[in-house]
């Protein structure tokens, strides 16, 4: 099924929860209880103008809690009103992912049915994503054009290729305990230059097989690959942009190719 190669162009966002933070928070009224003037005991009742002085205290008390049940009402009304605000942010900004989103599927869709139906350009674009999607180290460079011929089902692929130097100039590390220090083992030029040419054989295989396996639907049938390396010509001084590997192969030539196999030490009883 052609749509399973697709699939996983499609982007899918994450939409963290929404998270109010201290507009959540619920303040508490003010409680009566706390207001509350203890009532006259026996003996104090006795005492001249105890009982005004006391009327004029809890009628104070019930002014304040009058004042802080205003105060905290405003303080809610005010809070509710930012909570409001802020979520009706959030549901702005996940409505706009949700659409861009839906966008961009909706994209995917209409190239998933011109790449079907055999539009050049479409084939040309999917083969690019297909491996602008595929996963490398930081340092390798991950760049490609791609051309399509429909007339003779034929793939252009220029593709960058990694440095000399992506292979490490030092094979190890070792603790020299007597002087307290690391020194570095390098690695031989010659196997330097063996990896190297591994990494390179490795990347085209993986293109190769990259490209025919998504396409299902069979619109490429020669594929021809170049690998391609930017560097600095030692000679002039000047950016030099060497070609290192060049493949043509047919889809039924290349299907004959275990990968699983390549490289592997055979074994002889």
């Amino acid at each position: 099924m052609i749509s399973s190669t697709w699939t996983p162009l499609k982007r899918k966002p994450t939409i963290a929860p929404f998270d109010p933070g201290r507009l959540a928070v619920v303040e508490p009224p003010p409680a009566p209880a706390a207001y509350a003037i203890a009532p006259l005991s026996t003996f104090q009742r006795l005492v001249p103008g105890a009982k005004a002085k006391h009327a004029q205290h809890a009628t104070e008390a019930q002014k304040r809690l009058d004042a802080d049940t205003v105060a905290h009402a405003a303080r809610e009304a005010e809070r509710a009103a930012r909570l409001t605000v802020t979520r009706q942010a959030y549901d702005q900004q996940v409505a706009e992912i949700e659409a861009e989103t839906a966008a961009q599927h909706a994209e995917i869709e209409a190239m998933k049915v011109a790449y079907a139906a055999g539009r050049p350009d479409l084939v040309a674009t999917y083969s690019s994503l297909v491996l602008e999607s595929s996963l490398y180290p930081d340092d390798f460079p991950q760049r490609a054009r791609v051309a399509y011929v429909p007339e003779s089902k034929q793939l252009v692929v220029e593709y960058d290729m990694p440095p000399f130097e992506v292979v490490p100039a030092v094979a190890g590390y070792k603790y020299v305990k007597a002087k307290d220090e690391i020194t570095e083992a390098p690695r031989p030029a010659t196997q330097r230059k063996a990896l190297y040419a591994s990494v390179i054989a490795q990347v085209t295989l993986r293109t190769l097989h990259e490209v025919f396996e998504a396409d299902r639907a069979r619109h490429i049938e020669t594929l021809i690959f170049s690998g391609y390396v930017d560097s600095i010509d030692r000679a002039t001084g000047q950016p030099a942009r060497t070609c290192v590997v060049t493949v043509r192969t047919v889809r039924d030539t290349f299907a004959q190719i275990n990968l699983r196999l390549v490289g592997v030490q055979p074994r002889y009883v």
